[in-house]
C-alpha cells in the first residue's frame, strides 16, 4: 500500500502537494519563501497526522507520480503560484527542531559509542578468575598489555594476554596470545541467572577474547562498586563465557 493510500490523502491536496514542491525546486536553498512553501505542505498535511518518520517519503511519492502534476487536475484545480501561498511558520519550525533533535540523538549516540582505547596503553593489566572442570578447581592469572602502532585511520592495537593456570593450588601450565583487536566492535547477547544482557566488545583476532566497552571505553570504573575510583578492564573469555576484571 502507497503511503497516498495509507493516509488517505485526498487528489486535491496531493496535487497541492506535488505542485508546491516544484515552486520550492525553483527556491534557493536558504529562500525564505522556501521555508514559506514547507510550511505550507505542513499545514496541508496537518489534518491526516502523517508520522513524522513517513513524511519525507510521503512528499517524494507524491512528487514522483505524474498523475498529481497532470494537466487534466491542474485544469480541474487551478495552477497555484508562490505568491497566492499563506501559511503558517511554526509548523516549519516545529519540522525543523524535530529533524535537528533526531540528528543531534544520532550524532550524541555516534559520539558517545567511539571506539576510545587510548586509555588502556601504558599500563599493565592484571586479573584473575577461577573455575572447575572434572572435579578439579582450576585458578588463572592473567596479564594484559595493549600497544599501538600507526596514528591515526591506519593504528592499530596489538594485544599481549599471559595466562598462568593452576589446579588444585598447583602451577600447571602458562599461555600466551598475542595479536591485534578488530576495528569494528561487535554486540554481544547473553544470558545470566535468567536475565537477558547486552554488550558491546571490542574483539581480537582470537575469537575467544574480547574487551567489554563503557560508551566505547574499555576502561572504566567498577560497574558493581561505581564508589571505588579504581579503573578495570573487563575482559570477556568466551571460553567458559567469564568475564575477568583487569586492574
Amino acid at each position: 500500500m502507497s503511503l497516498v493510500e495509507k493516509y488517505n490523502i485526498s487528489e486535491k491536496d496531493a496535487y497541492t502537494l506535488a505542485e508546491i514542491e516544484i515552486l520550492k525546486e525553483k527556491e534557493g536553498l536558504f529562500s525564505l519563501k522556501k521555508e514559506k512553501l514547507k510550511a505550507k505542505s505542513m499545514q496541508v498535511l496537518k489534518p491526516y497526522k502523517v508520522k513524522f518518520m513517513d513524511l519525507g517519503n510521503l512528499i517524494n511519492e507524491i512528487k514522483k507520480n505524474p498523475h498529481f502534476n497532470s494537466p487534466e487536475l491542474k485544469e480541474k484545480y487551478g495552477k497555484i503560484e508562490s505568491n497566492d501561498i499563506k501559511s503558517d511558520y511554526s509548523w516549519a519550525y516545529r519540522i525543523l527542531i524535530g529533524f535537528l533533535v533526531v540528528v543531534g540523538i544520532i550524532i550524541f549516540s555516534n559520539y558517545n559509542n567511539k571506539l576510545n582505547p587510548e586509555n588502556i596503553l601504558g599500563k599493565d593489566w592484571f586479573g584473575k578468575n577461577s573455575y572447575s572442570a572434572l572435579g578439579n578447581a582450576y585458578r588463572a592469572e592473567l596479564k594484559l598489555s595493549v600497544t599501538k602502532e600507526g596514528d591515526g585511520e591506519n593504528a592499530k592495537y596489538r594485544y599481549q594476554i599471559f595466562r598462568d593456570v593452576y589446579e588444585n593450588g598447583y602451577f600447571v601450565k602458562s599461555y600466551e596470545f598475542s595479536g591485534y583487536f578488530l576495528p569494528e566492535t561487535v554486540n554481544y547477547q547473553h544470558t545470566v541467572a535468567g536475565t537477558k544482557y547486552s554488550e558491546t566488545i571490542w574483539m581480537t583476532d582470537n575469537p575467544r577474547f574480547g574487551l567489554i566497552l563503557n560508551h566505547g571505553d574499555p576502561v572504566h570504573i567498577d560497574p558493581f562498586d561505581e564508589s571505588k575510583t579504581e579503573k578495570i578492564v573487563e575482559l570477556r573469555d568466551f571460553v567458559g563465557e567469564a568475564c575477568i576484571t583487569l586492574r
